[in-house]
């Protein structure tokens, strides 16, 4: 549990950091984390607010997880232009899963 709360921390912390690595576990432990946090929000939203919690985690989010992958693809060896690749239905989503659990270079 606490590996996904500091892996929550340095997304939050790292905000716009596109440079550097993340390693496998802590990227992995970002995902994990934030679909965590989502399910819970969406719990919340279904009981009280219609919405808005899940909404705006998700907007809070999104920059960090796209900077999360952009460093666990240098981490990989592989340049971050490879994320592109999930903008192929299916097909692209897997190979992209493939490229992410990847061991470090």
């Amino acid at each position: 549990m606490q590996a996904i709360i500091d892996s929550l921390k340095t997304g939050f912390t790292n905000y716009v950091n596109f440079d550097g690595k993340a390693g496998r576990s802590e990227y992995w432990f970002w995902v994990l984390g934030t679909i965590l946090v989502g399910i819970a929000l969406s719990v919340i939203d279904a009981i009280a607010t219609g919405g808005l919690l899940y909404g705006l985690f998700a907007l809070a989010t999104i920059i960090p997880s796209i900077a999360f992958a952009f460093r666990r693809m240098h981490d990989t060896g592989k340049s971050a232009i490879w994320l592109l690749v999930a903008l192929i239905p299916l097909i692209g989503w897997i190979f992209l899963i493939y490229l992410l659990v990847q061991p470090s270079k």
